[in-house]
This record gives C-alpha cells, sequence and structure tokens, in this order.
C-alpha cells in the first residue's frame, strides 16, 4: 500500500486502542457516574421543592394580609351602619357588608389550601435532604473505592493520546476529517479490511458488511496510493497484515489447473502405418508378403460416437471432466463399451464416475441399452502429445474395409512382379 493509505492504517490502530483504553475507563466509572447522576438528579429535585415552598410560603404571608385589610373594612362599614340615618342607607351598607364577607372567605378557603401545600412540600423537603445526604456519602464511598482502578485507566488513555496525535499528523488533513467522521459514525470502525472467502475463486468482500468488492481491489490498493472505499458502508478499505500475496492471489501451482492433453492414436493412423510397411514388405517379398498381410486382421475403432448416444457420452464426458479440474485432478482415458461394443474412448476423473454420469445422461436422452462397460485405456493406446489433437476419425480412413486394404496390397505386389520382369 501507499504511503497515505499506511499513514491510515496506523491512526486506524491508535485510534482503536485509545477508544477501547476509554471505554474500560468509562466502564469501570460506568456506577460512580451513575450514582452522581443520581445525586444532581436529587439535589436538582430538592432545589425545586424548596423553591416552590418559599413562594408558597409566600403567597400564604399575602394572604393573611389580605385576610386582616378585610376584616378592617368589614368593621369599617359595620361602624358606618350603626350610624345610618335611615333605613335605606342601612340596607346598602348590609348587603356591601355580606358581600365582603364572601370575599373574605374565599381567601380564606385560599389560605387553607396553600396551609396544606406547604406543610407537604415540607414534609418532602425533610425527606429529600434526609435522601440527598445518604447518596453523598454512598458516592464518596464509591469513589474512594475505584479511585485507584480510575487513576490507573485515565493514565493508560493519557499514554496512548499522543500515539494517536502523532499518528493523526501523518495524514492529509481532509482525509484525516473524514476519517474521524466515519469515526464517530462506526464507534471507531472507520476501516475495514478486505478478505477472499473462497481461495478458489477470485471474489473479495468487506469484513465489516460482508458486500462484495470488485475484483482487481487487491492490485488497486496495493499498486496505488489512492483511499478506496466500501461501496455499501463507505468505510476505508485496507490489506490486512496476514492478508498476503500469496492468499490474495494464490500460488502459481494452483492459479488454473492444467491437465495433461493426451493424444489417442486412432485405428486409422496404425493401419496407414502398417500398411506403408507391408507395401515395402511386398514390394521385396513378392505375392508372400501379401498373403501374411491379409492374415493379420485390422480392427477399426470410432474415436467417438455419433447421434442421441454421442451426445449422451459428450456430456457424461464433460460432467465428469469439470469435477476433475474443480479437484484439480489430471483426468483419465476410458474405453466405453454399449451393448458389447466399443462406443469411443472419453475421459473422466475415475472410471466409475464417468460410468455413472454416462448411465445418467444416457436414461435422460432415453436412449436404449442393454449394458454399458467403462474400462481404462490400455497404456499403450493413450500417450502424452506435445499438441492437442481431434479424436475424431476422418469418413475416408473411416469408411476404408479389410477387403479395400487387402485389395490395394494386391494392387502394389502385381506392379512389384511386372517391374521385375522389365
Amino acid at each position: 500500500m501507499g504511503p497515505t493509505n499506511v499513514a491510515l492504517v496506523k491512526l486506524f490502530e491508535a485510534d482503536r486502542k485509545l477508544r477501547d483504553a476509554q471505554s474500560r475507563l468509562d466502564s469501570a466509572a460506568h456506577n460512580v457516574r451513575i450514582q452522581e447522576r443520581r445525586v444532581s438528579d436529587l439535589t436538582e429535585k430538592l432545589r425545586t421543592t424548596q423553591h416552590n415552598l418559599k413562594e408558597n410560603q409566600a403567597k400564604h404571608a399575602n394572604l393573611e394580609m389580605d385576610l386582616k385589610s378585610r376584616d378592617q373594612h368589614i368593621e369599617k362599614l359595620r361602624t358606618q351602619q350603626q350610624g345610618a340615618k335611615n333605613n335605606k342607607e342601612y340596607q346598602a351598607l348590609l348587603v356591601e357588608i355580606n358581600t365582603r364577607k364572601l370575599d373574605r372567605g374565599k381567601v380564606e378557603e385560599q389560605v387553607l389550601v396553600l396551609i396544606d401545600l406547604i406543610e407537604k412540600q415540607k414534609t418532602e423537603v425533610g425527606n429529600l435532604s434526609t435522601h440527598l445526604d445518604a447518596e453523598k456519602t454512598k458516592l464518596d464511598s464509591m469513589r474512594a473505592e475505584i479511585n485507584d482502578r480510575l487513576s490507573q485507566l485515565q493514565s493508560e488513555v493519557n499514554a496512548i493520546r499522543p500515539e494517536r496525535e502523532a499518528a493523526e499528523i501523518l495524514v492529509p488533513v481532509k482525509i484525516r476529517d473524514l476519517f474521524n467522521r466515519l469515526a464517530d459514525r462506526y464507534d471507531g470502525e472507520a476501516m475495514a479490511g478486505i478478505d477472499r472467502p473462497d481461495r478458489r475463486k477470485e471474489e473479495y468482500l468487506c469484513t465489516a458488511c460482508n458486500m462484495d468488492l470488485v475484483r482487481d481491489i487487491y492490485n488497486k490498493l496495493n499498486s496505488r496510493d489512492d483511499v478506496v472505499f466500501c461501496p455499501n458502508c463507505q468505510r476505508m478499505l485496507f490489506i490486512p497484515d496476514h492478508f498476503t500475496a500469496e492468499h490474495a492471489i494464490g500460488p502459481a501451482s494452483r492459479a488454473k489447473p492444467k491437465t495433461t492433453v493426451k493424444r489417442v492414436k486412432t485405428t486409422t493412423e496404425k493401419a496407414a502405418k502398417a500398411e506403408k510397411a507391408k507395401k515395402e514388405k511386398a514390394a521385396t517379398a513378392g505375392t508372400e508378403g501379401v498373403a501374411e498381410f491379409v492374415s493379420e486382421t485390422v480392427v477399426l475403432i470410432e474415436a467417438r460416437a455419433s447421434g442421441e448416444l454421442g451426445k449422451a457420452l459428450a456430456k457424461a464426458q464433460g460432467e465428469s471432466v469439470s469435477r476433475a479440474v474443480k479437484s484439480d485432478t489430471t483426468p483419465v482415458d476410458c474405453e466405453i463399451h454399449v451393448d458389447g461394443k466399443l462406443a469411443g474412448i472419453y475421459k473422466g476423473i475415475s472410471v466409475e464416475n464417468l460410468e455413472r454420469a454416462a448411465k445418467f445422461f444416457l436414461g435422460e436422452s432415453k436412449v436404449t441399452y442393454s449394458t454399458i462397460e467403462v474400462k481404462p485405456i490400455a497404456p499403450d493406446v493413450a500417450e502424452p502429445a506435445e499438441a492437442p489433437e481431434s479424436a475424431s476419425v476422418p469418413e475416408s480412413s473411416a469408411a476404408e474395409t479389410p477387403a479395400e486394404a487387402t485389395a490395394s496390397v494386391e494392387e502394389t505386389a502385381a506392379t512389384a512382379e511386372t517391374s521385375e520382369a522389365r
């Protein structure tokens, strides 16, 4: 990887160390923080209750003064009523006095409600004060017990912080800001390594979200200095230390299984060589060579069957050879005999597998047969060749019969006798 990616990986590792240490510190101080929050809540609740109590006491005092003022006014009206000069004036003062008494009764009811509320608030303030004192004592005890542990963890955090700051300086500013945003978003997991789950396939994935990546992701990260992001989770990708070139690309021997190509000698080639040898022998020895040649039987073998039988056997060969390639095994040449006759020479991972595949595809193609037998080919029939050749038999050669071969030799012998007579 390039210098920018290397610096990013160092920053990523330092950031994770710092976050882990901070997490341990936060976890150790978790109970203390809960107790601190409890004390803080009780303190706030006590302060609010005391404030409400003071307000209600002030209202009660104002209402008491209002009651006294109303009583004084009522007494004044009664005095005026006693000095009334006529009945009309007397009745007017009486109505006003009753009205004042009603208003005073309402105020008095408010005073009674406030008195009950003030008594409850005084009781609540007392309980809260007692509870708060107990919680403060508990907090002090917890702080004393965990103080050494918190000091140790805080020292660890302070020791790691300079390492992260030093790694952060080596990263360009824009990329650093982007890294910090991703780290805050994913709780420190701003980067993700790549992996190759199946060594037999050139496929890669993001270890954070398991999203498939492009096939040349390893080459991009290994040969360039660009920052590459996961298309799914947007994390920055990097090559882990354990992800070596052999793990990413695979050893050369397993890059592509090579199958040894064998050339099957057809009977036509053998017959041509034998015919040439016999012609030379007949030209030298006369008709005696003809009889010797005719006495030999030439067997013609079809390299591949035709029709539906040939198609089914070709499918069986393809299925069996594909299994050989997947298991990194060299296919073997086999003879397939159907109803006692040689149907051709085919390849497969093994004799048993090729026979099973042949039976399956023959049944699928609805080809009727009585018996099928698969035999491994003799060592002298199939031998390595420099380049693969087609195993199909030319029509002209495959059509030649033993009688035609004998006639050709007799003609050669007659020509030889004529030349001797001349």
